[in-house]
């Protein structure tokens, strides 16, 4: 900023606007077809993804604008930050336009259902997503494959489980008071795949999907008392869960273990798959 004569505001959005800055603009309808619904960490956590987006990202892209005079306020808005645009590497090389993301990613990486995490966190934090949702480099996020019978929101319970934080607590990186779990980390971990010949497990998969989806609802109190009491219910469903998960591993419900989760039958996952601080 100071290099180009302070000309920006620090903190102001590019690519990533407000809804503040989004109404400033002016968009046309048009214009407003490329915005994308753009989540920060902050709000994703342990079961919990915000119902409604903090900021918007410009999907600025060679699909959704090859040519960026025919979405005006945006080149208005973009033309502003020109300068630090062009000194990018892939615009610097000629293999991409100012105006255009950097490195945009599949976009139907987006618009299917997926598994979120933060990738620092005190404990392995991971909501379902079902719903088109963007967010930046610091949360993973897991598309199970087509092939994949198991339901989402299984992945999700098995994943936030009590076995699982213990296996993650043993092959993730310490980063302070938390963990570190990424791309690598998550494609290691022992996800345990249901054989839906079997009526039990069959059962155990279908309960532990209704678990994970009573934990994801949002609910609204009205007094102190039915905070207290829908607490108390979300504790019980957490360690029904556990339970499942523990019985799922072979191992003891009471005492899940810290040791390596991954007998012969834990195949890993077909692919990589409350916030602990309040948004600013």
């Amino acid at each position: 900023n100071r290099r180009h004569g302070d000309p920006w505001t620090v903190g102001e959005g590019v690519f990533v606007l407000t809804p503040q800055e989004v109404e400033s603009l002016g968009l046309s309808d048009g214009e407003r077809r490329i915005l994308r619904p753009y989540h920060r960490p902050c709000e994703i956590g342990r079961y919990y993804l915000a119902e409604r987006p903090s900021r918007w990202l410009i999907h600025s892209t060679a699909e959704t604008c090859p040519d960026v005079s025919a979405f005006p306020a945006i080149e208005r808005h973009l033309a502003r930050f020109r300068p630090i645009l062009e000194a990018r590497r892939e615009t610097r090389e000629g293999r991409r336009p100012w105006w255009q993301l950097h490195w945009p990613r599949d976009e139907a990486l987006w618009t299917a259902d997926k598994v979120l995490s933060v990738q620092m966190a005190r404990r392995p934090a991971f909501a379902a997503a079902t719903r088109p949702v963007h967010v930046n480099f610091s949360v993973n996020v897991f598309v199970p494959d087509a092939r994949t019978r198991e339901h989402l929101l299984y992945l999700t319970a098995v994943l936030n489980s009590e076995p699982l934080w213990r296996w993650f607590d043993r092959h993730a990186k310490r980063r302070g008071v938390g963990l570190e779990i990424n791309g690598q980390v998550l494609a290691r971990a022992p996800i345990r795949r249901i054989d839906f010949a079997d009526a039990g497990e069959r059962r155990w998969h279908d309960e532990l999907v209704d678990l994970a989806r009573r934990m994801h609802r949002p609910t609204v109190h009205a007094n102190e008392e039915d905070r207290r009491g829908e607490e108390a219910c979300i504790d019980e469903i957490d360690r029904r869960i556990d339970q499942l998960a523990c019985r799922l591993y072979g191992l003891p419900d009471a005492s899940p273990t810290t040791t390596d989760l991954r007998p012969a039958w834990a195949r890993p996952a077909v692919g990589p798959f409350p916030p602990d601080r309040p948004c600013q």
